[in-house]
């Protein structure tokens, strides 16, 4: 080999290497770090939402007991007021003059007993004369207290305390008991019921989990519930449920519940709506965060890293909140799945490791959609 070739055959050996090395550190710049996660086991709690609507713990229609004009409006929406407490008042002129000619009616018929009592006792007259105009007079009597009480109607009064809701009519309103709509409805509101109903496959399992034999100890024994307002806030204070309707809806296929709030700020009114969550407890799960997972063909999946490199794996959830998802099958304690980017990177790719908890990721999916 002459030196000229020597120098060739050094001169691509060097060449060689200096492409390989260049390669090499290419490929490791390539190769980006992602956060990993590995799976521990730990308690959560989940929550189902269903819409309720919200009545006072007693909600009364105020209605017109005659019919009649309204003349008076005495209070406002809004206002609290005491039972007995007149409302409004109907306009009852034509029933002062049947009043008045009903009093002369029944005065009459007191004259006429008065009259004939002591010739009974003399004989002059019988005693069935006696007693039918003591019945004309009963019966005059009874008219008359019939169109009193007609005209106390007229008072429209409040059957409970509570706050006045809307008012649905005003002065130079014709109401009577048959109308559709209510004058107004006075409400309790210091505590209100939440109804709430859900289909037949949650109320059994909701039931078999709560402890107890019976229904009764069963309800006695479901956990506090939340109440979540409509502007999407959580109401402060929590509730009770008491009672479960004993029929499924033929039409909604539904079992209503009611569950008893405290409502000390009067937050809640009647007629509100909102949703009740319903709470349930999971203890020694693994759990994943819900970034954490993507999904394709209606199946849910990981990317599990296994010696730096991806491995999709299907998983199977049992339960979700809003961040996390209970994992049901698919994963042991211990393994390691890609965090966050996933739609940055395949099966089969490396990654450098940055190993992260669940706690950094759901702060940092609070961070972001904050």
């Amino acid at each position: 080999m002459n030196y000229k070739t020597y120098l060739f055959a050094l001169f691509s050996i060097f060449f060689f290497l200096g492409c390989q090395e260049e390669q090499k550190e290419k490929k490791e710049k390539e190769i980006q770090e992602f956060p990993v996660l590995t799976l521990e086991r730990s308690d959560v709690t989940t929550y189902k939402s269903y819409p309720a609507r919200v009545e006072g713990i007693i909600s009364s229609e105020i209605r017109a007991k005659v019919p009649g004009y309204i003349t008076d409006v005495l209070v406002d929406e809004g206002q609290k007021v005491s039972k007995g407490q007149t409302l409004f008042k109907l306009e009852t002129q034509s029933l002062d003059g049947e009043a008045a000619a009903a009093k002369a009616r029944m005065e009459s018929a007191a004259y006429e007993v008065e009259k004939l009592q002591p010739l009974v006792e003399k004989e002059i007259v019988s005693e069935i004369e006696l007693r039918t105009a003591k019945a004309n007079y009963q019966d005059a009597k009874s008219n008359f207290n019939s169109i009193q009480a007609n005209i106390d109607y007229a008072n429209i009064r409040s059957s409970v305390d509570g706050y006045v809701g809307r008012i649905s009519y005003r002065n130079g309103a014709l109401v009577s008991p048959g109308d559709a709509m209510p004058l107004t409805r006075v409400a309790k509101i210091e505590e209100v019921f939440v109804y709430f109903s859900m289909n037949e496959k949650d109320f059994l399992d909701f039931v078999d989990e709560a402890d107890g034999e019976v229904i009764e100890d069963k309800i006695s024994n479901f956990p506090p519930v939340d109440f979540m307002l409509s502007n999407g806030i959580k109401y402060a204070e929590q509730g009770k449920i008491e009672a479960i309707s004993g029929d499924v809806n033929q039409i909604t296929g539904t079992i209503t519940f009611r569950a008893k709030f405290p409502n000390p700020n009067r937050i809640i009114r009647d007629g509100a709506s909102g949703s009740v969550l319903l709470p349930t407890t999971y203890e020694n799960k693994l759990l994943i965060p819900t970034v954490s997972t993507f999904e394709r063909q209606n199946k849910r999946f990981v990317f599990l890293v296994e010696k730096d490199s991806l491995i999709e794996k299907p998983i199977q959830i049992k339960d979700r909140n809003e961040q996390i998802y209970v994992l049901e099958n698919g994963l042991e304690e211990g393994d390691q799945i890609m965090a966050r980017g996933l739609n940055r990177v395949k099966e089969g790719d490396q990654i450098k490791v940055k190993k992260v908890t669940l706690d950094d990721v759901i702060e940092e999916y609070e961070q972001v959609f904050k």
